[in-house]
């Protein structure tokens, strides 16, 4: 399995940079890899157009076309495009509802960073790579039926008589089913139930301890309860994913 990378910035140093220490991550791994690089967000789009990446990694800030302008024409175009944002500022903000990009970095790039967001990349290509049906699951809002991407969602809680469904993009929804229903269908080697009535998507664990466990998502934490009887399932399960990213 060769994955396919786009490094987008409009500085060479920076280009430069991150291949080295995606080849390094890549070759710990054992991970084969095939990397373009990009000047420019117009260069990409047009490449991205020809090309199915698996994983694009965009500056924020460049000239003629930014990496959020291309980041949203790009993604209309390929669904299951992993992109992370690099920037130099922590502040930045982007329509993370409309490119989902799964987290970003900072200038300078640090290794570890960089190394972390990159296991969670390949993990996520790599489940909808092998996976043997579309991960898509059409949900009854109150208005319409929408289709969403399962390996996007990060938590899902029961409110009522629905289930309120986080995404990693921060955006909500509120399905009209019930909790039965949606353990029967969710994916079991990474959805947990750990707490009655609430489960989450292992992918998105970064912490974790006895009685609760952190979630992260693009540039956000949230602390999830987890209960005794649950507790040692969910560890399982994380251990599991760390083991392979």
């Amino acid at each position: 399995m060769v994955y396919r990378i786009a490094v987008c910035d409009d500085s060479e140093i920076h280009n430069m940079e991150i291949l080295k220490l995606i080849k390094e991550f890549s070759l710990g791994k054992d991970i084969k890899t095939q990397i373009d690089i990009f000047h420019d967000g117009l260069e990409f789009i047009s490449a991205a157009m020809q090309v199915k990446y698996d994983v694009a990694l965009l500056d924020v800030d460049m000239p003629r076309m930014n990496g959020i302008g291309a980041a949203k024409i790009v993604r209309k175009k390929d669904p299951n495009l992993v992109i992370i944002f690099v920037t130099n500022y922590e502040g930045f903000t982007y329509d993370a509802c409309e490119v989902e990009a799964i987290g970003y970095i900072l200038k300078p790039v640090q290794k570890d960073k960089l190394f972390r967001i990159m296991g969670r990349a390949y993990s996520i290509v790599h489940d909808i790579r092998t996976s043997h049906k579309e991960n898509l699951i059409t949900i009854t809002t109150q208005y319409e039926n929408v289709q969403i991407d399962m390996n996007k969602i990060v938590r899902l809680s029961k409110f009522r008589n629905t289930i309120q469904i986080l995404m990693v993009s921060g955006k909500e929804y509120i399905w009209y089913q019930t909790m039965k229903y949606a353990q029967q269908i969710l994916d079991e080697r990474y959805f947990v139930e750990v707490y009655r009535g609430i489960i989450v998507n292992t992918r998105f664990i970064k912490n974790i301890a006895d009685e609760w466990i952190e979630l992260e998502f693009n540039k956000q934490r949230e602390n999830v309860p987890v209960s005794k009887r649950k507790s040692a399932e969910v560890k399982k399960l994380y251990y599991k994913r760390k083991a392979y990213i």
